[in-house]
């Protein structure tokens, strides 16, 4: 099974994991969209095929979060996909054939290269995609820090009253356990603001 997956959300947050893939859907995407490399894994042996499910079920759950965040970026990923496909078909096909005509092979080596060209333009469109996505998110965080910098009194008077009631070693990133024991000078440490009457 493979590890969940952590990714970003359109803030640039990072998410929590994601749930785990189940076959069945991986299994229903790589026969829509990769059918002749299905095929072929279906001829390996026990230990290949799983290697080979575990590579298709880490694809599957990128094209899924994918997915949640940017369906452009998601469909290009789904179309090299295809095309990937239909690179290892035309390969079979010229490696497979060595008894064809060279008029034959010709025609095949061309077909590969043309399906050669197809995913190289494709991963120059999803590298497109993906800067004018990061360009979106870098604007969005220029506004906010733009916006922030007007509320610099009430970000210290808010952080302020957090600070004043607090006796935890850490809040951010993450909150750790509140120490049990005392504190020098504050007989309440270790109790939370209503534990202490407050």
């Amino acid at each position: 099974m493979s590890r969940p997956m952590i990714g970003m959300s359109e803030r640039g947050f990072r998410r929590g994991p994601e749930e785990p893939a189940k076959w069945e859907d991986v299994e229903k995407f790589f026969k829509a969209n990769s059918p002749h490399r299905y095929e072929a894994m279906l001829k390996l042996g026990e230990r290949e095929q799983q290697l080979f499910k575990e590579q298709m079920t880490r694809q599957y759950m990128m094209v899924r979060s994918l997915e949640r965040d940017d369906r452009e970026l998601a469909d290009i990923r789904k179309r090299q996909f295809r095309i990937e496909d239909d690179i290892f078909a035309a390969r079979l096909a010229l490696i497979g054939s060595p008894a064809a005509s060279e008029a034959e092979r010709e025609e095949q080596r061309d077909t590969l290269r043309g399906l050669i060209k197809q995913r190289v333009q494709a991963r120059l469109e999803e590298r497109a995609a993906r800067i004018e996505r990061a360009k979106k998110l870098l604007e969005q965080e220029e506004q906010r820090l733009t916006k922030d910098r007007t509320k610099v009194d009430e970000a210290v008077a808010r952080e302020f009253e957090l600070e004043s009631k607090s006796v935890g070693l850490m809040r951010r990133p993450g909150e750790m356990r509140r120490p049990t024991g005392k504190w020098p000078g504050n007989d309440d440490a270790g109790k939370r603001p209503h534990d202490r009457g407050q």
